[in-house]
């Protein structure tokens, strides 16, 4: 099968959240600035899981931290999958932004030891090639 489509210039990938271990609490990532882009992939990749870990995508109009509001279910496209604990070991969870709001980010609560990281994927921006974007710290 010969692919066509140029998918590398219509995408780019901000990393969230470093590959370590995390303890009971939530742990929130930086803002993503979606200026000049219509979408977010958010990607959660699980490793050695021994409880749940619940994932939940933020925004707000500006990079502060507080008033920042967890995202209406009609401005994410899926929803992540549960993450209940040891038989969720290795596992990948995926949602999009299609909001309006700005700055989008994720809250991820640990209520045990979990090995995890966080990504997003940057698309349908109004120039191409996208450029490449980094994560904003919440103030």
């Amino acid at each position: 099968m010969k692919c066509a489509k140029d998918i590398h210039n219509k995408i780019t990938v901000v990393h969230l959240l470093d590959a370590q271990a995390y303890t009971v609490g939530t742990t929130k990532t930086s803002w993503i600035d979606t200026k000049g882009l219509q979408a977010v992939e958010f990607i959660v990749n699980v490793g050695v899981v021994d409880a749940a870990v619940a994932v939940a995508a933020y925004e707000h109009s500006t990079t502060a931290d507080s008033g920042a509001t967890a995202v209406a279910t009609a401005d994410m496209e899926g929803t992540f999958t549960a993450i209940t604990g040891t038989g969720d070991d290795q596992t990948t969870v995926r949602s999009a932004y299609k909001g309006n709001e700005r700055y989008v980010g994720l809250n991820i609560a640990f209520s045990g030891n979990a090995v995890a990281s966080a990504d997003a994927i940057l698309t349908y921006a109004e120039d191409e090639p996208v450029a490449a974007h980094t994560a904003t710290a919440r103030t």
